[in-house]
């Protein structure tokens, strides 16, 4: 069924290892499967690993990020598809201005030709 499985993470734990519970038990360090390796799968194994759990991770395809979300275009799209002053024109606009104020670019002037 799966085509790719990766084990990633902090290992099962030993009796000595783990977290201990306000009550001074000890906790067994959790253990999650992430189905889907696309970047939206493959941040929230990162996430988890960062907190601490063991995680394995499960891809239907032959490779990583073989969808969608492993396809980037690298367009900082200007929002000239939606309606003018809708939520998406304008979150579209303000976020192309981040991305080139996060780069240093500066506006590129458009003339008719």
């Amino acid at each position: 069924m799966w085509n790719l499985t990766m084990d990633i993470g902090a290992g099962p734990p030993s009796p000595e290892e783990g977290s201990h519970s306000s009550q001074g038990l000890l906790r067994p360090r959790a253990h999650a499967v992430v189905v889907g390796g696309g970047i939206v799968g493959l941040a929230v194994a990162r996430e988890l690993i960062a907190r601490g759990s063991h995680v394995t991770l499960c891809e239907k395809e032959d490779r990583w990020g073989a969808h969608q979300t492993g396809r980037n275009s690298q367009v900082a799209h200007a929002g000239v598809y939606y309606r003018p002053g809708s939520g998406k024109a304008r979150l579209t606009v303000a976020g192309n201005r981040s991305i080139a104020a996060s780069l240093g670019l500066r506006p590129v002037a458009l003339t008719a030709s």
